[in-house]
């Protein structure tokens, strides 16, 4: 997802009733890749899923390459500058 998929016209908002929950409104087109740090498995990085747009014909994506490439540039561009490189291992269950 780019910046330009995200309708700046309403509010990214963060909420809870318990569980927490972060509203992005996004253009019909756009893919939804949310992630966190936490992981089942020890030796995975990150946890990660993929939720098609609506006009992909699938719901959600279980192994997608795509988006797990772009999140190690996210990793390592905004999570650990520190590091050139690396090797990933992330799960999506």
């Amino acid at each position: 997802m780019q910046v330009d998929d995200i309708d700046l016209t309403a509010s990214i908002a963060y909420g809870s009733t318990g569980i927490r929950t972060l509203l992005v409104p996004e253009f019909p087109q756009a893919s939804v890749h949310p992630f966190c740090m936490e992981t089942y498995h020890p030796d995975a990085f990150m946890h990660g899923r993929h939720f098609s747009s609506p006009y992909s014909g699938t719901v959600e994506d279980p192994v997608t390459g795509t988006a797990s490439v772009v999140m190690e540039a996210y990793y390592l561009q905004n999570l650990r500058t520190d590091q050139d490189n690396a090797e990933f291992f992330i799960e999506q269950v």
